[in-house]
């Protein structure tokens, strides 16, 4: 994978860490907006704008593969760009991990599996599709959905979200190279990102 690839998933990685960080503020109240409802309304914002920066990574991580069955450029929909990452890499969604173990008796390290929770591709979708019906004003010939459900949800989302991405692997296509990816919640911290060929 080339350099340039890799700059484009770290800062991906480091906008993800930003919009979190900003989630985190309005939650607490670190930072508000002038009512709750509109609180509501900027954390769902964020989380739908972290969810496309997730999409667009598996993009940037697949951008050859999946420029010959879609335009690249025009693509915006998270859901919609995972389903045709999936067509030329089934196994693309990130997988979090915990640090490398070993040596084994061949000398080898291997990468822990995380065990806690986590954002999982069936909960990414729903959590777009839940994000996307709260940005619009409710019509009032419907029934009412109350966002304060959000909002006591968002706490579990975020922690699925970080329990994602705080260190997770990226499968590149073709099975054979993986990224590992270490995203610090601390900003002052850089973000890693390395590629490795995974052993015959």
């Amino acid at each position: 994978m080339l350099n340039r690839e890799i700059d484009r998933y770290a800062k991906l990685m480091d906008e993800v860490r930003m919009r979190m960080e900003t989630i985190s503020d309005l939650m607490s109240g670190r930072t508000r907006t002038t009512y709750l409802q509109t609180n509501i309304e900027s954390i769902c914002l964020q989380f739908r704008k972290v969810l496309e920066l997730i999409a667009f990574g598996s993009l940037v991580c697949h951008s050859k593969e999946y420029s010959a069955v879609r335009a690249i450029a025009k693509d915006w929909h998270a859901a919609r760009i995972l389903k045709a990452v999936e067509q030329t890499n089934p196994d693309f969604y990130p997988t979090p991990v915990r640090g490398w173990v070993g040596p084994d008796l061949n000398g080898q390290h291997k990468l822990a599996m995380f065990r806690g929770v986590q954002l999982t591709r069936i909960q990414f979708v729903a959590l777009y599709d839940q994000c996307g019906q709260l940005l619009h004003s409710q019509n009032p010939f419907t029934r009412y959905k109350s966002s304060v459900s959000f909002l006591n949800r968002a706490p579990n989302m975020m922690h699925r979200v970080e329990g994602l991405l705080s260190e997770h692997v990226v499968n590149l296509p073709l099975g054979k190279d993986f990224l590992w990816v270490h995203v610090p919640q601390d900003q002052n911290l850089p973000i890693q990102v390395q590629h490795f060929s995974k052993l015959a």
